[in-house]
């Protein structure tokens, strides 16, 4: 485990955004979901986290994470899903110059952005963020029409309407 970073809670809860290289859009193919959920059960079982909220859009994804106590390590998680993704279907994916791309080249921007989310009107906010994106980049008109979200979870919990934020702008 990597020493904490200042100011960061052991058990702290973050918001992620992890995005693939140039752009493609690609975390929507089957094949990619397939392989990403996959790599999450496994590093999840071998480190665990708890998934507060989660958005998959073609070209990036949206995750609220809960690490457990004693333990703010989302990069080594991270880092292994990537590697377990890439291995799994990066071979499928070309470089923009027609070349099989290789390591983390196939799939990932090598850094994601990460922040701390601190109580809960500020889960609050960044779920109804990552919930509303599908709408605000223009993949699905509803939020309930987006099948690649935590939101349909957090329907059937109670947490939000099935019509939330229908025929209001975000």
């Amino acid at each position: 485990m990597s020493p904490l970073p200042p100011g960061v809670a052991a058990g702290a809860c973050f918001f992620f955004t992890v995005a693939t290289t140039r752009q493609h859009a690609v975390l929507t193919d089957e094949m990619v979901r397939v392989a990403l959920r996959r790599a999450i059960v496994a590093v999840r079982a071998a480190r665990p986290f708890r998934i507060e909220g989660w958005v998959l859009l073609p070209d990036r994804m949206h995750a609220i994470w809960m690490l457990p106590a004693g333990d703010a390590d989302h990069g080594a998680r991270w880092r292994e899903i990537k590697r377990r993704v890439t291995r799994l279907v990066g071979a499928h994916y070309l470089r923009a110059d027609g070349r099989p791309a290789r390591g983390r080249d196939a799939l990932w921007q090598l850094r994601y952005e990460q922040r701390r989310v601190a109580g809960a009107e500020e889960l609050a906010r960044h779920l109804d963020f990552l919930h509303y994106s599908p709408v605000r980049h223009g993949w699905a008109a509803r939020v309930r029409d987006w099948p690649y979200s935590s939101f349909h979870r957090h329907v059937a919990g109670g947490r939000y309407p099935p019509d939330w934020m229908e025929g209001q702008v975000g």
